[in-house]
C-alpha cells in the first residue's frame, strides 16, 4: 500500500511539474516586458523546484543527502512566500508599483532569512520515524515562520482590497485567484506548518504537489474561463507539445531503470530517477528554444540562410496593409526581404506595354542604384512573363544561353514576375544571398506565396498614386476655374460699377437742364409770358407732363446709384410711424381728390388677418386720434419715399371712387403697414418682378394711362425697408382684386438705436440723401 501511494504521489509530483513548465513559458512569451507576467513565470518556476526537494526530502536515503534536500526545501520556501506577495502587489499592471527603498528592504529581510533557514540554526539534523526522515528545528524557524506567514497574509490582504475595488472581468480573475491561494496556504500551513512545529512530523508533505495542483487548476480556470492574461490559445497549442514531452520524460526513465536492473544487474535508488527523469524533462522542454537561439547565434557569424517563413510572411502583411504610397511600399518590401533572407540587395521594376517606367533598387538599409541594360532587361522580362507554369527563373536552371549571360552580366539569381489577373505589372530581381547558397526550394515555395501578394499591393499602390495624380489635376483645373470666375466676376464688377458711375454722372448732368425747362414751361403755363391759345396751353401741358416724368427718372436712378454704392444717408430716430403716414396722405390728398379717390386709416389689433381679406378691423377716420402711436426706429425721410411710392402707385391703378386703406399691427418686435387698394389688381406671375429694376408688368396692372412711371419705385422702396432691418411684400388675389403692401419695420429701442446708429455713422459723414420723385 506504501509503494502504491509512493507511485501516485510521484506521477502526481511529475504532472505537477509539466504543468507549471507549461504556463511559466507561455505565460512569459506573451508579455515578456510585463512585471504580472515574469512574476507569474518566475513563480511557476519555483514551485515545480520547491515541489521536487520536498519530494526527495522524504524518501528514504542517507541522512546526509535527506538533509541536504530538506533544507533546499524550506530554502526555496521563502523566495516562493514572496514571489507570492509581489504578484499579488502587482497584477495586472505590467509594472511593479513597490518604491526602490520597500523592494531594497524586503530583498534584504528574505535574503537574511534564507541565510538563517541555509544554517544548522533552522534545521539541526535528521532523525528517522516510521522509516521517514523527520527534520530536527531549532530557532531559525522562527523568523521563517513569521516572514512566510507575513507574505502570505499581506498577498491576501492586497487581494481581498483589490476585490472590493474592481469589477467585471477583473472581479471574477481575483476571485478565482484568491481562492487557489487561499486553498493552497490554507492547507500548507495546516498539515504541514502546524505538525512540523507541534508534532515534529512531516507526514503530510507527501500531500504538496496537490496543494499546488489545486492553485494551478483554479488559476488556470480563471485563464480558460476569463482570458486571464490572454493565453488560453497558447495554452491549447501546448498541449500536443506537453504530451510529447511527458513520452520522452517517462521513455528515459523507464530505459534507465530496465537498463540498470536487467542489463548491469544493479537497482537504482528512487531518489536518482526521479532526478534523472526531471532532468529529462528539463531538457526536452527547452530544446527547442535553445535550438533557435543557437541557430540565431550561428546565422549571426555565418549568414546562413535560415528564416521562419511564417515571420516573414507575417511581417510582409503588416507591411503591405500600412501604407498605399508607392516608394514606401516598395523600400519597406524590399528592406524586409533583403534583411530576412540574407540578400546583398534587391530590386522591383514596374513595366507598362511590355516597358519598364519605374525601378526601386536597395540594399540592407539605403536606396542604390543598380545599373541595368534597358534591352537585356525588356527581353529577360518577356522571357519570364511567358513562361509557361509558374514563372520563376533561377540561375541554376536555366538553359536559354542569352538568358544566363543577361542574368550573369546583371548579377540576377532569381527572378519572379509580379501578375494581377493574368496581367503582368512588373518583376523581383535579386542576386545570390550574402552566404553564397543557392535559393532552396522553401525560397522558391515562399516566393511563390509571395509574388501575388506583392504584386496585388504594388498594382493597388499604381491605382492610389493615380487618383491621386488625377485628384492634384482636378484641383488645380478647379483652381484654374475659379481663378476664371474671379477674374470675370471682378471684371463684370467693373463694368457694373462704371454704369453705375456713368448713371450717376449723367443723371446729375440731366437733372439740372431738365427742372429749368420744367420751370420755364410752369411760367408759360401760368401766363408769365401772356396769354396762351388752347392749342398752345395743350402742346405746353404735353411737354410739362414730360419734362416732368423724365426729371422723376433722374431722382430714381439717381437714388438708386446712391443706395447701391452705398454713399446714402441714414439718420436713425424715433419716428412715429402713423403720423408720418398722415403727414404723407396729407400732401397726396389734392391728388386723391382729383382722382376721386379716398384714403382712409385704419387701426385694427396686433392679430394680422388674411391679407388676402380687404375687411380692416377698426373704425375709419381721415385722421388718427392723438393717442393712437406706433413708435419705430427709422429715418422719417426714407420711409416717407417708401409711402409715397406705395400710396403713388395705388393712386395710378385705382379707378375714380375706389379706395385705398393704411392699417397697423404689432408683430412681436417689428410694427407692420399695409397698404391696400381696390384697383386692378396683380397677376400671380408679375408678382416676382415687381420688386426688381425697372419691373414694369404686362396686363391691367400696367394699362391704364396714369401708369407711366419708370419701374424703379418698388426697387427704391425695398432697397430703403431693408437697409432698415424690416422686409416688404405684395399680395393680390387677382386681376380686379386689387392689391395688398405690407413693409414691417423694427420696433423703437434705445440698445437698438445705439447699434444702428454706430453702424450708420460714417455712412452719415460721406453719403447724400434720397431724392423725393413724388406722386
Amino acid at each position: 500500500m506504501e509503494g502504491f501511494f509512493s507511485s501516485i504521489s510521484f506521477v502526481l509530483i511529475l504532472c505537477v511539474i509539466l504543468t507549471d513548465l507549461v504556463i511559466a513559458i507561455f505565460v512569459y512569451k506573451n508579455n515578456p516586458h510585463s512585471s504580472t507576467n515574469k512574476l507569474f513565470t518566475l513563480l511557476s518556476l519555483v514551485i515545480p523546484l520547491w515541489l521536487s526537494f520536498n519530494y526527495l526530502s522524504v524518501q528514504p536515503t542517507y541522512l546526509s543527502t535527506s538533509l541536504f534536500w530538506i533544507r533546499l526545501s524550506f530554502l526555496f520556501a521563502m523566495p516562493l512566500s514572496l514571489l507570492f506577495f509581489l504578484l499579488a502587489h502587482t497584477l495586472p499592471s505590467d509594472k511593479i508599483l513597490l518604491g526602490e527603498k520597500t523592494m531594497i528592504a524586503i530583498v534584504g529581510a528574505t535574503s537574511a532569512v534564507m541565510a538563517i533557514v541555509a544554517s544548522p540554526l533552522t534545521i539541526s539534523g535528521i532523525e528517522i520515524v516510521n522509516n521517514t526522515p523527520q527534520p530536527v528545528t531549532g530557532l531559525g524557524m522562527v523568523p521563517f515562520s513569521i516572514l512566510s506567514t507575513l507574505y502570505s497574509a499581506f498577498a491576501i490582504f492586497v487581494l481581498l482590497k483589490k476585490l472590493r475595488r474592481s469589477s467585471g472581468t477583473e472581479r471574477e480573475q481575483i476571485r478565482w485567484i484568491i481562492s487557489g491561494i487561499f486553498i493552497m496556504l490554507s492547507l500548507i500551513i495546516g498539515t504541514i506548518l502546524v505538525p512540523l512545529l507541534l508534532f515534529k512530523t512531516n507526514v503530510f508533505v507527501s500531500f504538496l504537489p496537490l496543494y499546488t495542483a489545486i492553485f494551478i487548476v483554479m488559476t488556470a480556470y480563471a485563464i480558460i474561463k476569463h482570458k486571464f492574461l490572454d493565453i488560453r490559445a497558447l495554452v491549447t497549442r501546448s498541449v500536443a507539445y506537453t504530451i510529447l514531452i511527458v513520452i520522452i520524460g517517462f521513455f528515459y526513465a523507464g530505459s534507465i531503470i530496465v537498463i540498470g536492473q536487467y542489463v548491469f544487474g544493479f537497482h537504482q535508488p528512487r531518489s536518482s530517477i526521479v532526478i534523472m527523469t526531471i532532468f529529462a524533462f528539463v531538457i526536452a522542454y527547452f530544446y527547442q528554444p535553445l535550438l533557435r537561439e543557437i541557430e540565431k547565434v550561428t546565422d549571426r557569424f555565418f549568414y546562413k540562410n535560415r528564416y521562419d517563413s511564417n515571420v516573414l510572411l507575417a511581417k510582409l502583411s503588416r507591411v503591405m496593409a500600412s501604407t498605399l504610397e508607392l516608394d514606401e511600399l516598395v523600400n519597406l518590401i524590399l528592406r524586409v526581404m533583403i534583411s530576412e533572407i540574407k540578400i546583398p540587395h534587391g530590386s522591383l521594376l514596374l513595366m507598362k506595354s511590355s516597358h519598364v517606367f519605374w525601378s526601386r533598387s536597395m540594399s540592407h538599409r539605403d536606396e542604390i542604384a543598380v545599373e541595368f541594360n534597358h534591352k537585356d532587361i525588356t527581353f529577360l522580362i518577356n522571357h519570364v512573363i511567358n513562361k509557361s507554369g509558374e514563372g520563376i527563373l533561377l540561375y541554376e536552371e536555366i538553359l536559354h544561353e542569352r538568358i544566363k549571360q543577361i542574368m550573369r552580366s546583371n548579377n540576377i539569381s532569381v527572378v519572379f514576375p509580379l501578375v494581377v489577373n493574368k496581367n503582368p505589372i512588373g518583376v523581383m530581381l535579386f542576386p545570390s544571398k550574402s552566404s553564397g547558397d543557392i535559393y532552396s526550394i522553401d525560397d522558391i515555395h515562399l516566393f511563390k506565396i509571395l509574388a501575388p501578394e506583392i504584386a496585388v499591393a504594388v498594382k493597388n499602390s499604381l491605382q492610389y498614386d493615380e487618383i491621386k495624380r488625377f485628384s492634384i489635376k482636378l484641383e488645380q483645373r478647379i483652381k484654374e476655374a475659379t481663378k476664371n470666375l474671379q477674374d470675370a466676376n471682378r471684371k463684370l464688377q467693373e463694368l457694373d460699377q462704371m454704369k453705375d458711375d456713368f448713371v450717376s454722372v449723367a443723371s446729375h448732368e440731366l437733372r439740372t437742364p431738365m427742372t429749368a425747362i420744367k420751370s420755364y414751361l410752369w411760367m408759360a403755363l401760368e401766363g408769365k409770358g401772356g396769354a396762351l391759345k388752347d392749342k398752345q396751353r395743350y402742346y405746353l401741358d404735353r411737354a410739362y407732363n414730360s419734362t416732368d416724368r423724365l426729371i422723376k427718372l433722374v431722382n430714381d436712378m439717381l437714388n438708386i446709384s446712391r443706395i447701391e454704392s452705398g454713399r446714402i444717408t441714414v439718420e436713425m430716430k424715433k419716428v412715429d410711424l402713423a403720423k408720418l403716414v398722415q403727414e404723407v396722405i396729407d400732401e397726396v390728398k389734392p391728388r386723391a381728390e382729383e382722382l376721386g379717390i379716398s384714403i382712409r386709416i385704419t387701426r385694427r389689433s396686433n392679430k394680422m388677418p388674411n391679407q388676402g381679406s380687404s375687411d380692416l378691423i377698426g373704425v375709419r377716420h381721415d385722421r388718427l386720434k392723438d393717442n393712437i402711436m406706433f413708435s419705430v426706429l427709422a429715418d422719417p425721410d426714407k420711409i416717407k419715399e417708401v409711402l409715397f411710392n406705395l400710396i403713388g402707385n395705388s393712386l395710378k391703378f385705382t379707378e375714380r371712387d375706389g379706395e385705398i386703406r393704411i392699417d397697423f399691427a404689432k408683430e412681436k418686435d417689428k410694427i407692420i403697414t399695409n397698404v391696400k387698394d381696390t384697383g386692378k389688381g396683380i397677376d400671380a406671375k408679375d408678382i416676382p418682378t415687381l420688386f426688381t429694376k425697372f419691373g414694369m408688368v404686362e396686363g391691367s396692372y400696367a394699362t391704364n394711362k396714369k401708369a407711366s412711371g419708370t419701374g424703379l419705385g418698388l426697387y427704391i422702396s425695398k432697397s430703403i425697408i431693408e437697409l432698415h432691418n424690416g422686409s416688404i411684400n405684395v399680395h393680390s388675389d387677382g386681376i380686379g382684386k386689387g392689391a395688398l403692401f405690407t413693409f414691417s419695420l423694427p420696433m423703437y429701442a434705445k440698445s437698438l438705436e445705439k447699434k444702428l446708429t454706430k453702424k450708420f455713422k460714417n455712412k452719415r459723414e460721406e453719403g447724400k440723401d434720397i431724392i423725393h420723385s413724388g406722386i
